[in-house]
């Protein structure tokens, strides 16, 4: 007959993948445990298994659940293969023991150990169950030093322990593994940063329209609000290796340059913006005073906003000027930069993604090659690395060779940086300013303030205000999108044929020569970093200030 006194529950408990593999798996623990069992006449109500897979915050959940299940069921015998496969800690241990000694009729059984405690075991039995649980705790804590002294030769080393950030994925074999772009999710993390920069988006706005654009975590769930601002404050994505608290140089690629990536943390840090704003001028910061370059004022009378310059650094009080009016001369400006004929726009928006494919090509196979060079010399660390560690080399030529390996891998990221320096980014941003200038003057009167806020800033350099007069001055990509405009006209108003040639001809050789104007070498571009500028000419690739930052 069976009673509550013959019931049992057994803990199996596998702690690495290289105890498994040395004959410590859950079923053979299970297997031994059930013999035991079954030669001591005891029922087993319940088996509670925990995988070496297993998060410690799993770990922790299976145990409090066991205690709980031999408390309220009144089990008897809690049977485990030995003491370090039910506990490595004295917290979990005080409550085991807090168990046994609430009831004298509870044991606790070690099979391989042949140890059974109970409350009035012997002193020796349990001075046995001591030293056991303070051999387990000894070799936990000597596993954490050996884990804190490779996290941090590994940070040494330019790798970040762990997994990377989303963006990135992790690539190489146990003990050789790195945190390689993710080609897949990148482009919607560069996304997501220069999305925060512009005026319109909160934490809140970009966590649903990353949400939208489908950026997801490993487990296919959107990113909230918390693990975006998470990411967004993430150095990682700068080559710096955030590690408890103290960043350290890594040898990552970079998925984010310093420029952006400090403009978002100084975003970050600003104070939340109240929800209704009584003086909201179109024109708030944006318009300098000719003068003394003081930030022009915006005031209401009667119904209009007027500008004018607030006496910054004694400067003379100049007359005022109303908003309507600097709206309506930005529109002529808008004007300037139409191009009068739309098959010429698309003729050269097509050569524009044709050359710049041809580029791309012959870059990414230079990228590659550079790549290769890279994971040879990576290689070559590691051999170094393990040769040090079985003395095989000395500590000073160790450190002379991996001093020089890493010069090299230095000197290759930056071959790759320059090659590609997010140049297919900065092609669609400028190609995006270029499809912006041919459609403002029509839809620019549509907008909202802010919208209205972000066209300005992608296409001038300087609104500046003289009292009533101004000066508006286009971004170099505007700037030349305006003057190949007005050659177009130009051309086009003055055209004389060749000599000897027909209508039909002649009208071929016009579009031929307005072709040229709007592909040819002067039409210059800019990448904006936000105050940097670098200038190069369209045949080097169509790039320009990213107009989401």
């Amino acid at each position: 007959m069976i009673t509550d006194q013959q019931n049992a529950v057994i803990l199996a408990r596998v702690s690495s993948k290289a105890q498994e593999d040395e004959g410590y798996s859950l079923d053979a623990q299970v297997k031994l445990i059930q013999a035991y069992c079954k030669e001591k006449n005891y029922t087993i109500v319940k088996e509670f298994k925990i995988a070496e897979s297993a998060s410690k915050q799993v770990e922790r959940v299976i145990f409090q659940q066991m205690l709980e299940y031999i408390q309220n069921n009144k089990v008897i015998h809690l049977v485990v293969e030995k003491t370090d496969r039910l506990t490595r800690n004295l917290k979990d241990a005080v409550k085991i023991d807090d168990w046994l000694e609430s009831n004298e009729l509870r044991k606790l059984h070690f099979v391989k150990e042949h140890s059974i405690i109970h409350k009035f075991a012997t002193s020796d039995t349990k001075f046995m169950w001591t030293i056991h649980l303070a051999v387990a705790k000894k070799y936990t804590d000597n596993l954490r030093e050996e884990v804190r002294k490779g996290q941090k030769e590994k940070l040494a080393q330019g790798w970040l322990p762990g997994s990377p950030p989303v963006g990135y994925k992790t690539v190489g074999d146990t003990g050789k593994k790195t945190h390689v772009i993710d080609p897949e999710i990148a482009p919607l993390v560069q996304k997501m940063f220069e999305l925060y920069l512009e005026p319109r988006y909160s934490l809140e706005g970009l966590t649903r329209k990353m949400k939208e654009l489908g950026l997801t975590s490993k487990f296919g769930k959107p990113f909230s609000r918390s693990h975006i601002h998470k990411i967004l404050r993430n150095p990682f994505y700068i080559g710096k290796n955030r590690w408890m608290g103290v960043d350290y140089d890594g040898i990552q690629d970079r998925l984010i340059s310093d420029d952006v990536f400090i403009a978002v943390q100084q975003k970050l840090l600003r104070k939340k913006a109240p929800k209704y704003q009584k003086h909201n001028p179109l024109f708030k910061n944006m318009f300098q005073c000719k003068k003394c370059n003081g930030t022009i004022t915006w005031e209401t009378h009667k119904g209009y906003w007027y500008g004018h310059c607030s006496g910054y650094k004694g400067c003379v009080k100049s007359k005022w000027i109303r908003e309507d009016k600097v709206e309506n001369e930005l529109l002529s400006a808008f004007e300037k930069l139409l191009c009068p004929s739309p098959a010429i726009i698309e003729w050269t928006r097509n050569a524009l993604r044709s050359r710049h494919q041809s580029n791309m090509d012959t870059r990414i196979a230079s990228k590659k090659q550079l790549t290769y060079q890279l994971e040879t010399i990576v290689r070559k660390m590691d051999l170094l690395y393990e040769d040090r560690l079985i003395e095989r080399i000395t500590l000073s030529y160790y450190e002379e060779k991996n001093n020089e390996l890493q010069a090299q891998v230095s000197e290759i990221k930056a071959k790759i940086d320059n090659l590609d320096d997010l140049m297919a980014k900065q092609f669609e941003a400028g190609m995006e300013i270029f499809e912006l200038s041919q459609v403002v003057a029509k839809e620019y009167p549509k907008r909202t303030i802010e919208q209205k806020r972000i066209i300005l800033n992608k296409l001038f350099s300087d609104l500046i205000l003289d009292g009533e007069s101004m000066l508006l001055k286009f971004t170099d990509l505007a700037n030349a999108i305006s003057n190949k405009a007005e050659l177009h006209k130009y051309a086009k108003d003055n055209f004389v044929p060749t000599k000897n040639t027909t209508f039909d001809s002649g009208g071929g050789e016009l579009e031929s020569s307005l072709q040229s104007i709007w592909l040819d070498n002067w039409f210059l571009v800019k990448t904006f970093t936000e105050e940097d500028i670098v200038v190069s000419a369209i045949e080097d690739l169509l790039a320009s200030e990213d107009i989401d930052s």
